[in-house]
């Protein structure tokens, strides 16, 4: 076999990457081979292996098709295979049918080629300080044996692994702490991590490590030492499975409920993942991404009930997204009843004991934009992440010293969310961008028991009504109440 050249995907970091091989049966041979190899670092080891032959008339077109790709030499490909294989082998599992022509490539010798410098030539990517222990962490949730010993002093390579490698890695929290200056000679650093994996019962298990890292050669872990271990109860709000989730509640009519659960079965992106008694409960799957955690394709869930319908997401942009499109599709069914943010598995035992009394909304307020460039700069202050919500304007979230927030804009209108922090602080720092502010609870006082007669009442009705003329998406999305809904006599007064 004449190898012409080999080629590697830029996912190692990931834990796996797509090998490619392109050889010549012999020497001087018209016909072109590309062996097509999926090599994932962890127990599936080489995972897939397959064949294309070419004619001579296709080989250029090939080789220029694989041209924007990181380039190796055969002996590093064959490292990778190598390493690949060694897990098959760890965990007695079967390398891919097809493979049997490029075993010899597992007798190449490759010890003397660093897998570090392998890993740098794919990814490209710069390791110091944070960025290695996240790299670290994440090879060992990979089960990445090899990437994760690029990290490790020589004393640590001996042992068979850092932490824990057969159970399930959950998640990570990387906890930086700074070094005293008398306990370190040149670069050092130190960090505690936090370890959440599961155990042989399905037990949530959270562990607390103290790492030493030094910078020489490389920058690598030199020491770790276990502070603390603990298995989590399902409630604990320390339990990675019982994060903090963003929701949007929505009421309708017992009547409606049917209508609703049809138009969520129709989706092909949405799928009913339990069934209690009081309702259903949704996944609506999304992309693949780079996150690795157990969530990574859930775009959102939903919570469908008796008269109730839960969104909720740890993303706050998907949750964004996702209300846009229950505004254009459900919008003449259900009521915007507020936003809340709540650990996921308290949400869960309210829906199943059918008490959802004790999930009270965040406060809100809906406001006149007067000053958009204030607004922007404002924005850019707080190092707001911003996503696009098409002919429906832009979306802000915001996670700092001035609390946690949200900000949606709508033509002239702005809403705002306040999950963590002062509102009326931050609508002090917002003031000169807005114009009148309508209060949540304005609204919901208004509507139960409205002075009808009183100067100010007129003035909060008249700037609702101009809102909703004026932000058809928030009217889609219930952020602007309909003004039928505000009283008996309302309508009547608007037309005096």
């Amino acid at each position: 076999m004449t190898v012409i050249g080999v080629y590697v995907s830029e996912e190692r970091l990931r834990g796996k990457c797509r090998l490619r091989i392109v050889s010549r049966a012999e020497a001087g041979g018209k016909e072109t081979c590309v062996y097509q190899l999926i090599l994932m670092f962890n127990h599936e080891g080489i995972k897939e292996c397959a064949c294309e032959r070419f004619s001579a008339e296709e080989t250029q077109r090939v080789l220029e098709e694989l041209a924007g790709q990181k380039r190796i030499s055969l002996e590093e490909g064959a490292a990778l295979i190598q390493d690949a294989h060694r897990m098959n082998c760890l965990f007695k599992t079967r390398p891919a049918a097809g493979f049997e022509p490029l075993k010899e490539l597992l007798d190449l010798d490759t010890r003397d080629l660093d897998r570090w410098d392998i890993f740098q030539k794919i990814c490209d990517f710069p390791i110091a300080g944070e960025a290695a222990v996240s790299v670290l962490l994440r090879s060992v949730a990979n089960m990445d044996l090899f990437l994760a010993k690029c990290f490790c002093s020589e004393d640590l390579k001996k042992e068979k692994a850092p932490w824990l490698w057969k159970e399930q890695i959950v998640h990570w929290q990387i906890s930086p702490m700074k070094a005293a200056a008398e306990a370190w000679q040149g670069d050092g650093w130190v960090c505690r991590v936090s370890v959440f994996s599961k155990n042989a019962r399905d037990q949530m298990v959270q562990r607390v490590y103290d790492t030493e890292w030094v910078q020489k050669e490389r920058f690598y872990l030199q020491a770790y030492t276990l502070a603390a271990a603990a298995v989590l109860r399902a409630d604990d709000p320390r339990n990675p499975e019982n994060g903090r989730v963003f929701c949007s509640m929505y009421e309708f009519a017992p009547a409606r409920a049917g209508q609703i659960k049809n138009i969520l079965d129709y989706l092909p992106e949405v799928f009913i993942n339990g069934e209690m008694e009081q309702g259903y409960l949704y996944k609506w799957l999304g992309d693949e991404t780079e996150d690795d955690t157990p969530r990574c394709r859930v775009f959102c869930e939903i919570l469908l009930l008796d008269q109730k319908l839960w969104i909720y997401s740890v993303h706050p942009g998907h949750l964004a997204k996702a209300e846009q499109w229950i505004g254009g599709h459900m919008s003449k069914r259900i009521r915007f009843a507020g936003k809340c943010r709540i650990y996921e598995r308290t949400l869960l035992n309210i829906a199943v004991a059918g008490d959802t009394e004790g999930i009270k909304p965040v406060q809100g307020v809906l406001a006149r934009l007067d000053d958009m460039c204030l607004f922007l700069e404002e924005m850019e202050s707080q190092k707001a992440l911003s996503l696009s919500m098409g002919k429906d304007g832009f979306y802000w979230f915001c996670s700092g010293d001035a609390g946690v927030s949200e900000y949606y804009i709508c033509g002239n209108w702005v809403r705002i969310h306040m999950y963590q922090g002062d509102l009326p602080a931050q609508l002090r720092r917002l003031d000169g961008s807005l114009g009148c502010v309508l209060y949540d609870s304005d609204i919901r006082k208004y509507r139960e028991r409205a002075q009808q007669n009183s100067q100010g009442y007129w003035n909060w009705y008249k700037a609702l009504r101009q809102a909703q003329s004026e932000a058809n998406g928030f009217r889609l999305r219930g952020f602007i109440p309909d003004l039928r809904d505000l009283g008996s006599g309302l309508i009547r007064l608007a037309e005096k």
